[in-house]
């Protein structure tokens, strides 16, 4: 019985935040534009333009949520990547969404990966009260 109200607090909890996150994962053997490694980010406005994008641990994360110009090469960039998940995103029911890019422990250890990781899990928490989905793409073997 315990269990079982704690699953429930837990289920009316997240179903009172608006974060939306999804899991993917690519194998290193897929064809793709989008460069085997990780972390890579790319952030999405709430008209589905690519407003950021890096290849690389981006400490200020939390600034780039600011409002900014479309990306020069945000249709490109957003073929490629949508070309490795399993369905269209829409982006009207959200202010921002945020795609990750890391890479399996099964292929290595990737520090700057977790340590990003650790960076967009204080920024669930810091923007659990607006429209943000958020989510992450492994790389596998």
């Amino acid at each position: 019985m315990k269990k079982l109200i704690i699953l429930l607090y837990i289920a009316i909890s997240f179903n009172s935040v608006s974060i939306l996150a999804k899991d993917f994962e690519y194998s290193v053997q897929t064809e793709s534009n989008i460069p085997k490694k990780g972390p890579q980010l790319f952030l999405f406005n709430k008209q589905g333009e690519l407003t950021f994008q890096s290849d690389s641990l981006d400490q200020g994360l939390r600034n780039e949520f600011r409002k900014k110009p479309v990306h020069k090469r945000s249709a490109q960039i957003t073929q490629d990547l949508f070309g490795l998940i399993d369905f269209e995103p829409t982006f009207d029911d959200s202010n921002f969404t945020l795609f990750f890019i890391t890479i399996s422990p099964e292929i290595g250890p990737c520090p700057p990966c977790e340590k990003q990781e650790r960076i967009i899990n204080i920024l669930k928490k810091k923007f659990k009260d607006q429209k943000v989905e958020f989510h992450k793409i492994t790389i596998v073997n």
